[in-house]
């Protein structure tokens, strides 16, 4: 083998070894995660103990996946778009100590879950505060996401979601099965501070007694008064058991609570605890309790002001003078108009009667006329007659006109007249209008 030969084989066995260490780099840079076994989800929540691992990627659920008998840990901290693409992850199991916790523990502000279903068990011993079935704590936005599954947690126990944070979103999210916990527990969420809308709980809420234990050096006059640190049970809602941010269009149709226990609030068909804004929701399940029970809220706290300071009245008193000479203006151009069309009216009649009074004369004269020449009377008449015949129709067809035109203008002084009274109607409010904010 020459020495060229030698240099064009070692060229290629270069080039080789470049594909083979460049292909595995351009696939780490990829944007894009598939997820098609329980192994390759063991994975994703490995890679995801980093904090910006996932931010900017999108993983997609592929198939259907049994995680019965894996090594999966709850996903720690997601922060990009997980598209379930409508398939069900089964045999998710929850144990162990730990608060912060769900399929997912922390999903971060801007990140997406969604068109995903999960089945499993929740059941944490010791530490078990913000507790979810898919999320622990949600910054982000869940999107067509359901959980069914048991339940069983502390504080901050939710089906879908924990702890919902101002920024969380909860759109089309749905929860069945068993749920229990000891404080601020929800059907979908178990504290809501962001949104949820359009969600639907089927799950039982604390529908057994759940009794706590406190050790006695840990009474204090803060345990005593606080209504979180009581025995149990405080804040229970089918949608959210405390909620400070949105409840919108969401429907509960599981059973909330055990009867003759629960403190303020006992329970609440959607919210146990309500100080936000809810509205359009609906609930269908059986609310038991022993105090401050509700079909939709156990307790409701309203917090909207109204303010206004001078310059928004200055605006606001603008507006009606603006209003009022539009006002003015609509029902000055409509008087205008009445008086044109009635002067449109008067100059049509008189000129009907002129031509009626120049016909007459015309009549007159020819009569006269006809007296001294009879044959070229027969004549004119004749050609008269035959004019007149193919008048009639014409002369028809005004006439008809002229009484639709009267008919119109009637009709446009009757509309006139209720625009007057419109206009007195108008008066009217604004006067009342002005009254009440003086």
């Amino acid at each position: 083998m020459n020495r060229n030969n030698r240099r064009i084989i070692a060229f290629l066995l270069v080039l080789l070894l470049l594909a083979g260490t460049v292909a595995p780099a351009m696939a780490a840079e990829s944007n894009e995660v598939h997820i098609q076994t329980a192994q390759d989800l063991v994975a994703l929540s490995r890679n995801c103990s980093l904090d910006g691992w996932s931010v900017g990627k999108t993983v997609y659920l592929d198939a259907d996946i049994d995680l019965s008998g894996s090594e999966f840990e709850p996903i720690p901290i997601f922060g990009g778009t997980f598209d379930g693409q409508g398939h069900t992850i089964t045999g998710f199991s929850l144990t162990g100590s730990g608060n912060e916790r769900g399929f997912f523990r922390y999903v971060q502000e801007g990140a997406v879950i969604q068109d995903l279903t999960v089945e499993g068990t929740v059941a944490p011993t010791d530490l078990k505060d913000s507790i979810g079935g898919l999320v622990g704590v949600n910054s982000g936005k869940l999107l067509h996401c359901a959980f069914q599954g048991n339940i069983r947690a502390g504080t901050n126990a939710g089906g879908v979601a924990g702890y919902n944070k101002a920024s969380g979103q909860l759109i089309n999210c749905s929860y069945s099965g068993t749920l229990l916990g000891e404080h601020y527990v929800g059907g979908i969420v178990g504290r809501n501070e962001g949104s949820i809308i359009r969600c639907q709980n089927a799950g039982d809420v604390n529908i057994t007694e759940v009794t706590t234990t406190v050790a006695i050096h840990e009474v204090n006059l803060s345990t005593i008064r606080s209504t979180e640190n009581a025995p149990a049970c405080t804040d229970i809602g089918g949608i959210a058991g405390a909620s400070s941010g949105i409840l919108q269009s969401c429907t509960n149709n599981g059973d909330v609570g055990y009867e003759h226990v629960g403190h303020n609030v006992g329970g609440g068909g959607i919210a146990g605890r309500q100080t936000g804004w809810l509205d359009s929701c609906v609930n269908t399940g059986t609310v038991k309790g022993r105090k401050d029970v509700g079909g939709i809220c156990g307790q409701m706290e309203p917090r909207l002001t109204l303010l206004f300071d001078a310059d928004d009245l200055d605006d606001l008193w603008n507006e009606l003078d603006t209003l009022q000479l539009l006002m003015d203006q609509a029902i000055s151009h409509a008087q205008g108009a009445s008086d044109n069309i009635s002067a449109k009216m008067t100059g049509i009649t008189d000129s009907a009667d002129q031509v009626k009074d120049a016909a007459s004369d015309l009549s007159d004269a020819m009569a006269g006329w006809a007296d001294e020449n009879i044959e070229t009377v027969n004549d004119v008449s004749a050609r008269i007659s035959w004019t007149m015949d193919r008048m009639e129709p014409i002369l028809d067809t005004l006439d008809a006109a002229l009484e639709r035109l009267q008919e119109s203008t009637g009709l446009m002084v009757d509309a006139l007249d209720e625009m007057d009274t419109l206009g007195d109607l108008c008066q009217d409010a604004l006067d009342d209008l002005r009254l009440a904010l003086e």
